[in-house]
């Protein structure tokens, strides 16, 4: 079951680059907001300028005649920053959710283990996933939720 959760986002994962910009994810977070860019004419040409981390800077070195030019690459740019901050913010879920998987994987073979006392099969679970819950801990152990406590306590 594990290795089918993991094989079934293979594609995902070989379709996305670690990172394609060098930018934080907040600073991609900003250059996707479109409030945060504008298009000015500067008396001779259009000047394209985003806002980043609340100063304004040219994005282009290039200056256009019109205005439909610049839009036409915000535009652009905008689309390929907003692909890259999803990609990067899939790619975290994927690991959090891929690392639960493997930790809760773990604790069933620690519950497996018959040399372990149940008092250290408890200790060690929680170690491993400090935030499961009581009910869950007593269920994969079979012993009753008072147990655990106890067991925690000491």
């Amino acid at each position: 079951m594990l290795h089918s959760l993991f094989s079934s986002v293979t594609f995902l994962l070989n379709n996305m680059k670690k990172h394609k910009t060098s930018w934080t994810d907040d600073e991609l977070q900003q250059l996707c907001d479109i409030n945060n860019h504008r298009i000015i004419y500067d008396g001779y040409n259009y000047v394209w300028e985003n806002k980043m981390n609340n100063v304004w800077t040219r994005r282009t070195v290039f200056y256009y005649d019109t205005f439909a030019k610049p839009y036409s690459v915000l535009k652009y740019w905008v689309a390929c920053w907003s692909k890259e901050l999803i990609e990067r913010k899939e790619l975290k879920v994927y690991n959090t959710l891929k690392g639960d998987a493997l930790n809760m994987y773990r604790a069933f073979e620690i519950c497996k283990l018959d040399y372990l006392k149940n008092k250290e099969k408890t200790k060690r679970i929680k170690k491993l996933i400090p935030n499961i819950t009581d009910d869950t801990l007593s269920d994969m152990i079979g012993v009753h939720r008072v147990t655990i406590n106890r067991y925690l306590n000491e």
